[in-house]
């Protein structure tokens, strides 16, 4: 994986797809709790060669949009904004992409809370009271037979 500062990330790209690198497989974010890594993925289609190119965003989480390189990267691009807060630079379309609205904290950040998760009481919680741990039922998964607990000389363990 080819690490770049963030200034560079359209030119690196630029310079993989002059390689010949032609297809754009993939951009990924990554919270890293101090950071946000971006790592894109591109392909050179005459041998299959792949190449990652990563960079690290500082706290103000702006990069170059690259759409002018791989077209198809507005759609990468937009993910990052929305789950991640990104900001892209140059971007060509910033509708959301996966949800409705832009509000709300990104949800793929470590620090948004997400408040399903705190209101929901989760199966098997330490803190649950003996009183609900004893009324819950056990659950088979979708496609499993009824008969799943029950044991017939060892086939199901």
């Amino acid at each position: 994986m080819k690490q770049v500062p963030v200034e560079a990330w359209a030119a690196e790209l630029a310079a993989c797809r002059d390689a010949g690198y032609d297809v754009l497989d993939m951009i990924a974010g990554v919270d890293r709790s101090e950071w946000i890594e971006v790592i894109a993925s591109v392909m050179r289609t005459s041998d299959a060669a792949c190449e990652l190119v990563a960079t690290r965003l500082d706290s103000d989480h702006v990069i170059a949009s690259i759409t002018d390189v791989y077209a198809g990267a507005s759609w990468y691009e937009r993910e990052l904004a929305e789950m991640f807060g990104v900001r892209i630079a140059g971007a060509h379309d910033e509708r959301p992409l996966l949800r409705r609205t832009d509000e709300g904290a990104p949800i793929l950040l470590k620090s948004t809370v997400l408040g399903a998760r705190v209101l929901t009481p989760w199966p098997g919680d330490a803190d649950a009271s003996d009183d609900a741990k004893a009324n819950r039922r056990r659950q088979r998964a979708v496609g499993v037979a009824e008969d799943w607990l029950v044991s017939d000389g060892g086939s199901h363990e």
